[in-house]
């Protein structure tokens, strides 16, 4: 039998029962992790999965090849494409005789609350595709993008792809705040803009900031493939965000989303039902048409048509009247108008082709009672737009098209050929 000081003498290999005991307490948890992960997968739990990477240009994307459950508002299961969309796969090149229509914007052009066929872009493929002819609606949104975002977007992903007609789909209430580092929810690190007498120019304190490298970007996409592969993490993960959110209530650091119960002035998601409140939120406006301005200016030097559509706020198209009318009063202001008659005001000053979506929406809850937004997991009339609210915004934009579409109309009388190439154009519709 060993002495004490035999077994822990250098240079002599003995068996050690800490080590056995390790081994043991390491396949235990490992079986045990094994139990949990198969009792998750059998449960049928479904748990919010990872769709995101870090991205060098736009501060994050959508990840390539990402897929699984996005539980948040709706269970949907979501497949992002080999390029980064939340779309069916498409090829760089189209058809001949397509017509591709790019569309831009955050949540509600991603639609993640909905399934792929129920999309608006996916329905209206189907309202504007003729026998033979077929045309294509690709979807580059993501959610919590801005101008600045939609901007590189259109740079970066959507040129290849020759589109005749660009749309971004904008929400005042969230892209007005992504223009301003102060006031911007997420405190994302870049892109931001500010104003100059030449026009909006990127913001040469964000251009500082360290940017991810192709290689930290693989390592970080590993890791959350990993994490979406196993029931286990993700349920760790949630778990975590959940406690996260509770702390910082704790700890007062979301007092103003508390807050904005009892007083609606305190929400900054708010802000552009009204007058600037704050100097930064009216410098804000300023960032957002600056880059309209600049997309608009980029779409027409590729020889496309680009169109604006101005995305509705839940309460605006509720069917009971009286909701937006309590947050008027609690907002004490004279109407909740602001927003949508300064940004149509401006759309119109600059001959922007534009589809403002809440007056035919509100025609729509007027004549049918019917709720555009919410209704699985949050309350009917919150939310983003669910399966019928898509539909509804689907047949609007497409009579709009139909109507006063110069790109779709050539397309209709047989022209518009979707192969063209338009790099260098600066041709003007």
């Amino acid at each position: 039998m060993q002495t004490l000081e035999e077994k822990f003498t250098p240079g002599k290999i003995a068996p050690s029962g800490l080590a056995k005991d390790l081994l043991r307490v390491a396949i235990v948890c490992v079986a045990f992790t094994g139990l949990l992960e198969i009792g998750l997968r059998l449960s049928g739990m479904r748990m919010e999965s990872s769709f995101y990477q870090i991205d060098p240009v736009r501060d994050y994307s959508y990840r390539p090849g990402a897929h699984g459950w996005h539980t948040r508002e709706s269970d949907v299961y979501v497949r992002i494409n080999g390029d980064g969309n939340r779309d069916v796969p498409r090829s760089v090149d189209a058809v001949p005789g397509t017509l591709r229509i790019a569309v831009l914007g955050s949540s509600t052009a991603a639609g993640m609350e909905v399934e792929q066929r129920q999309m608006f872009q996916s329905l209206l493929e189907q309202m504007l595709s003729q026998p033979g002819r077929k045309v294509e609606v690709l979807n580059f949104g993501v959610e919590g993008f801005g101008a600045a975002q939609d901007y590189y977007t259109l740079q970066e992903k959507v040129w290849k792809y020759h589109p005749q007609i660009v749309m971004e789909d904008v929400s005042l209430k969230q892209y007005v705040l992504k223009c301003s580092k102060k006031y911007n929810r997420e405190h994302d690190p870049y892109p931001y803009f500010v104003v100059t007498p030449s026009g909006v120019l990127p913001d040469p304190a964000t251009e500082r900031i360290h940017r991810p490298t192709a290689k930290e970007v693989s390592r970080s996409n590993l890791v959350r493939s990993m994490v979406n592969s196993l029931d286990l993490s993700m349920l760790v993960s949630e778990v975590r965000e959940h406690l996260n959110i509770k702390l910082q209530s704790m700890l007062g650091r979301r007092a103003s989303e508390t807050q904005m119960i009892s007083n609606p002035l305190t929400d900054s998601m708010r802000w552009t039902l009204i007058a600037p409140p704050h100097p930064e939120i009216a410098q804000a406006w300023m960032v957002l048409e600056g880059l309209e301005l600049a997309i608009r200016k980029d779409v027409e030097a590729h020889g496309a048509e680009y169109w604006v559509i101005s995305s509705e706020d839940q309460f605006q198209v509720n069917p009971n009247p009286a909701v937006g009318e309590k947050l008027r009063e609690q907002m004490g202001a004279a109407d909740l108008n602001y927003g949508d008659d300064r940004f149509k005001a401006f759309l119109t000053a600059n001959q922007m082709n534009f589809i403002v979506l809440k007056d035919p929406m509100q025609d729509y809850v007027r004549a049918t009672g019917a709720y555009l937004h919410g209704g699985v997991k949050v309350p009917a009339g919150d939310g983003h737009w669910n399966v019928l609210g898509q539909r509804v915004v689907a047949e609007i934009i497409g009579d709009r098209l139909r109507e006063q579409s110069k790109s779709f109309q050539r397309w209709q009388a047989g022209g518009a050929d979707g192969q063209t190439k338009r790099e260098g154009s600066a041709s003007k519709l």
